[in-house]
């Protein structure tokens, strides 16, 4: 068997990335409810989008390496992915309820957190109902950044991830026994 995970195993290994990641987006989502955001200034949201473009980036540099040396690159890739999506929306999410009490005509409509998942979601999806909008300049430019964050999580890394997931499970399925 060797360097292989097989049967059990492999289940098991599917079983733990999947606990493991449920567990990691419980406590974002908790972190993020019991955070206290409301009537922070300027400074916070700067702190925040510093700390999600830390957050949001290092996997970018680090899972590659990871990815070639793992035993079960396809879960690793997902859990991966699912994580810097759940990172995103807590993220920019919490930088949308700090500016909305910091400004509340900023973006009309984000009255509490739920109002701000549901506006990173409907940004992140590009669906944008309109009911919630930008208004002031400092909010279009959050918008916008996250825009471009969106644009770069779910298209490039979801395709370099899973790309060399299934680069890498290719190569061990090829592999002679």
């Amino acid at each position: 068997m060797g360097d292989e995970v097989g049967g059990e195993e492999a289940e098991e290994v599917r079983v733990r990335s999947a606990l493991w990641a449920l567990v990691c987006c419980v406590v974002m989502a908790a972190g993020f409810a019991v955070a206290p955001l409301e009537g922070n200034s300027t400074w916070v949201v700067i702190v925040l989008v510093l700390v999600l473009t830390t957050v949001i980036g290092a996997p970018f540099f680090l899972i590659r390496k990871r990815l070639d040396h793992t035993r079960r690159p396809l879960a690793d890739a997902l859990v991966t992915v699912v994580l810097m999506l759940v990172t995103l929306v807590v993220g920019f999410s919490a930088v949308y309820v700090t500016m909305a009490h910091e400004d509340p005509d900023g973006i009309p409509g984000i009255d509490t957190k739920v109002d701000a998942v549901y506006f990173t979601v409907t940004t992140l999806a590009t669906v944008g109902y309109g009911d919630i909008h930008p208004v002031s300049q400092s909010a279009r430019v959050v918008a916008t950044i996250q825009m471009l964050f969106d644009l770069t999580v779910v298209a490039v890394a979801a395709r370099l991830v899973l790309g060399v997931a299934q680069e890498r499970r290719r190569e061990r399925v090829d592999r002679p026994r």
